[in-house]
C-alpha cells in the first residue's frame, strides 16, 4: 500500500496538530483490517487503540475514559455481542455516552445499518472501506464533536 506523503511540520506545530487529533478506539474482528487501520491512522499520527470484541472495548473505553474520543466499530465482532451492541452498551453507561461512534458495516441500507441507527450511532460507513475514507471520516466527526463541546481535547 503506498502512503501519501505527510507534510512537514516544525515541532511546535506538530505538537499543536497532535493535540488535536483524536484517540481512536477501534472494534475490528479480522486482524488484517485491524492492523491496516491501526498503520494507516499511525502514519497520519492518529492515536489507536485496538481490540476484537465488544467485552474488550467497554472495558478499555472506560479505562481510557476521556482518552478516547472516538470509537469505530464492525457490525461483526468476536464473541456473542456485535457491533451494535456494543454501541448501545456505550450509549447507556455515562461515562460513554457521548463519545462519536461510527459503525462500518457490509451493506447499506440494510437491517444492520438501521439498528446501528436507532442505538445511536454518529455514522455508518460501508465495507469495503479504505483506511483513508474511515480516516476522513473520524477526522470530520472528531471536529464536529469538538465544536459541539466547545473544549479541546
Amino acid at each position: 500500500m503506498c502512503f501519501p506523503m505527510p507534510w512537514k511540520w516544525d515541532n511546535a506545530s506538530r505538537s499543536a496538530r497532535l493535540e488535536r487529533l483524536p484517540v481512536v478506539l477501534l472494534a475490528e474482528p479480522h486482524p488484517d483490517t485491524r492492523d491496516l487501520y491501526r498503520a494507516y491512522f499511525h502514519y497520519h499520527d492518529v492515536q489507536t487503540i485496538a481490540a476484537a470484541t465488544a467485552d474488550e472495548v467497554m472495558g478499555l473505553a472506560l479505562i481510557a475514559g476521556q482518552g478516547t474520543n472516538i470509537v469505530v466499530t464492525s457490525t461483526t465482532l468476536v464473541g456473542e455481542a456485535d457491533g451494535i451492541d456494543l454501541v448501545v452498551r456505550l450509549r447507556r453507561h455515562a461515562r460513554t455516552q457521548h463519545t462519536p461512534i461510527i459503525v462500518v458495516g457490509a451493506q447499506p441500507y440494510s437491517e444492520d445499518e438501521q439498528r446501528a441507527r436507532e442505538a445511536g450511532c454518529d455514522h455508518f460507513v460501508v465495507k469495503p472501506c479504505p483506511p483513508e475514507v474511515l480516516l476522513d471520516h473520524v477526522l470530520r466527526l472528531s471536529r464536529t464533536a469538538r465544536a459541539s463541546r466547545r473544549k479541546p481535547w
